[in-house]
């Protein structure tokens, strides 16, 4: 995994830890309002160890505020590895603790059909549906990899360790089943949107109002 300090000029501003979802890449946020807090992005999952441990130390162990926003199979990841922060927000987007889950998250029948049925273009179409021609940013240089290395740590136990503040939910995504939000205790908000929402919620502030 790679941590990215994307904004770091407000030193005593909240600091956003953002977890991208698989193939995604800090590029995709280059046009996101992120109100003059510093944010660090999370991505890149051909393994679950940090390229730079230190800097994620050093987010978990800072005193400062500290929000939380992360999408598709971020989620899953921020409940695994980021579980011991305090958060004063939390926010789950297209996405659920569980990941690969039958009834909670994409079934693993689905999963390893994307897999062994890899196409990486028809996953960025399921992603944008009609805003596809928005998408003009980097991916992954190898988003099988990502996908395989998701597959191969499935964990049939997974509970929620995060207190998520609100999820919220794309009507159109077809990636994640909206459905496998009921495995949430807090606020569910539905948006008109596809799985990625980024061209639909535009800045913080939208991601954190109930």
């Amino acid at each position: 995994m790679r941590i990215q300090k994307l904004i770091c000029n407000h030193e005593n501003a909240p600091l956003v830890l953002v977890f991208l979802g698989y193939a995604f890449t800090p590029d995709c946020l280059k046009n996101f309002d992120f109100q003059n807090c510093d944010v660090a992005v999370v991505y890149d999952y051909q393994n679950f160890e940090f390229e730079n441990p230190e800097l994620f130390e050093e987010i978990k162990n800072s005193n400062r505020e500290k929000i939380l926003i992360a999408w598709s199979m971020g989620v899953w990841v921020a409940n695994q590895f980021a579980s011991e922060i305090k958060f004063q927000k939390a926010v789950a987007i297209n996405g659920t603790p569980f990941g690969i889950h039958d009834s909670f998250g994409i079934s693993k029948e689905t999963f390893k059909n994307s897999i062994d049925n890899f196409d990486f273009e028809m996953f960025k179409k399921w992603c944008f549906l009609g805003d596809a021609a928005k998408a003009n940013f980097k991916f992954s240089e190898n988003p099988k990899a990502e996908l395989q290395n998701f597959y191969d740590h499935i964990l049939e136990n997974v509970e929620n360790k995060i207190a998520w503040d609100k999820a919220i939910v794309s009507k159109k995504d077809v990636v994640f089943p909206p459905k496998a939000s009921a495995c949430f205790a807090c606020p569910v908000q539905t948006i008109l949107a596809p799985h990625f929402p980024f061209f639909k919620l535009k800045s913080l502030e939208e991601i954190l109002a109930i």
